[in-house]
């Protein structure tokens, strides 16, 4: 069975207001969200906002991420910088 589109569109919108809700926390000012967290949820709104076709929004989150990021894990998301910077061509 498939899913209807138009219930998958209001799906990925509510859990996109979850995420933005989410990524205005910051270790600063929330005590109880660690680092990871937030790399975390910046990537996985990125990804959100790709799917929903809102690249430049996208791009932004990755990069938020890609700041947050240890050196150690940078190169992966500065990977996913380009994939979506390819899909606003």
């Amino acid at each position: 069975m498939t899913a209807d589109p138009a219930d998958v569109a209001q799906r990925l919108e509510v859990a996109l207001a979850y995420y933005q809700q989410s990524s205005t926390m910051s270790p600063a000012n929330h005590g109880q969200v660690l680092k990871k967290d937030m790399i975390s949820a910046h990537r996985s709104l990125a990804m959100l906002y790709q799917q929903l076709g809102h690249t430049d929004e996208a791009i932004e989150e990755a990069k938020i991420a890609r700041d947050l990021a240890p050196e150690g894990e940078k190169a992966e998301l500065d990977e996913l910088v380009a994939w979506l910077e390819s899909q606003g061509e």
